[in-house]
């Protein structure tokens, strides 16, 4: 079933046969008929049967164009598989970059020539080399499933390593984390000034949660005891979803954190049960205390004004989860538990955003292998100046 390409006599032949319906145009060279067949067998993966129709049916004119194959793809795929903040992500990235380039181009059109032109110009452009990375992600998703469904024989857009291998390596200027000085002000600063909001500040910058993890905590997380977080969903957008990678984590708690939020708790029981009501399920709720703040809300009216009082120049509020990575790291734990503690989907992904970080703390630890190789194995009366005086070994 579908659209095939065959020479009779001197002549190329685009056969569409579907659902028992046969139909069979003369269409001249053989390139355009594979063409024509591509967009044939795309239109009928979308439910389209024109190419069935009387007469040409429009077979030399077929065309399924990105844009078209986009929407498809976003309703019947993205939508169900995709949380909410993938899916607006997305929508962002086709709307502002993918479709401009490819959205009136049949799927036939887009070569491996063209996306690597694309990704070049986004470069050119001034766009973060990470953002172009991340571009490949739903253009690619789209093309492996029109692969699928049989509109086009293979992904112009896979297996894209070695052109993309140099944009990785970039990856580290999307990494912008406090120092260790910037991030004890701004902790300082908000218990002072915000202690409304300091204990989320801190459970920011000892957890190292995404901001829609922690938004997400319940009082039920916490295992005081042990010191641990179960890390069970995220908030975005009045919607409560499970975790990036779906999976429930758990993180360490540090001593400083387990007894603020302690204190937190404490604290807020006793304003609830002054009005007659019970503790709000989450830890860090809105005002009716029915659900999470909005991290929008929290932006504008607390974070920025954090930044602003602490003398600090404005990073988004994940970088200070790349902060609580790069300390980890910066004190010797290896990429393995930060990976962990992250929730990272595979030990690639910490090395890939982190692993930049980890040399420039070591460099006591080949300074010490001179120690070790340099004495026994090096004559160093041999390389001392001739001007200098040698002395002797007692």
């Amino acid at each position: 079933m579908g659209a095939t390409v065959r020479k009779r006599g001197s002549k190329w032949w685009v056969f569409v046969h579907h659902k028992g319906r046969r139909k069979a145009v003369p269409v001249g060279e053989r390139r355009a008929a594979q063409a024509v067949a591509e967009q044939i067998q795309a239109r009928l993966a979308l439910g389209d049967l024109a190419p069935l129709s009387n007469g040409t049916g429009g077979l030399s004119k077929a065309t399924v164009t990105l844009k078209e194959y986009a929407e498809q793809w976003l309703t019947r795929e993205a939508q169900v598989r995709c949380k909410a903040s993938t899916l607006d992500l997305y929508r962002q990235q086709l709307a502002n970059h993918i479709l401009p380039s490819f959205g009136p181009l049949s799927l036939s059109e887009i070569t491996r020539e063209r996306v690597k032109t694309f990704l070049a110009d986004r470069i050119a452009n001034g766009l973060n080399p990470s953002t172009v990375q991340s571009l490949l992600i739903p253009l690619r998703a789209i093309l492996y499933a029109a692969v699928e469904n049989g509109a086009i024989p293979s992904n112009p857009a896979a297996r894209m390593g070695r052109f993309v291998r140099p944009l990785q390596r970039q990856s580290a200027e999307r990494i912008n984390p406090f120092t260790r000085p910037e991030i004890i002000e701004l902790l300082r600063v908000a218990d002072a000034r915000m202690p409304d909001w300091y204990p989320l500040v801190l459970c920011a910058a000892r957890a190292g949660l995404r901001r829609g993890e922690l938004l997400g905590l319940q009082w039920s997380d916490f295992d005081f005891e042990r010191r641990l977080i179960f890390v069970r969903r995220q908030y975005y957008r009045r919607q409560v979803t499970t975790p990036k990678n779906g999976k429930v984590r758990l993180v360490d708690m540090s001593a400083q954190l387990t007894r603020v939020l302690l204190i937190f708790k404490a604290r807020k029981e006793g304003e609830a049960s002054a009005v007659g009501r019970s503790l709000s399920p989450w830890v860090f709720p809105n005002s009716t205390g029915q659900n999470p703040v909005q991290g929008s809300w929290l932006g504008t009216r607390v974070w920025k004004p954090l930044l602003l009082a602490a003398g600090l120049r404005h990073r988004g509020v994940h970088q200070i989860r790349h902060t609580y990575a790069s300390l980890l790291l910066a004190d010797g734990q290896s990429l393995a538990y930060v990976r962990d503690q992250l929730g990272h989907h595979s030990i690639k992904i910490t090395v890939d955003t982190y692993g930049h970080l980890v040399p420039g703390e070591n460099k006591a630890a080949v300074d010490r292998l001179d120690d070790v190789l340099e004495a026994p194995t090096r004559n160093a009366c041999a390389t001392v100046p001739s001007s200098l005086p040698v002395v002797s070994s007692l």
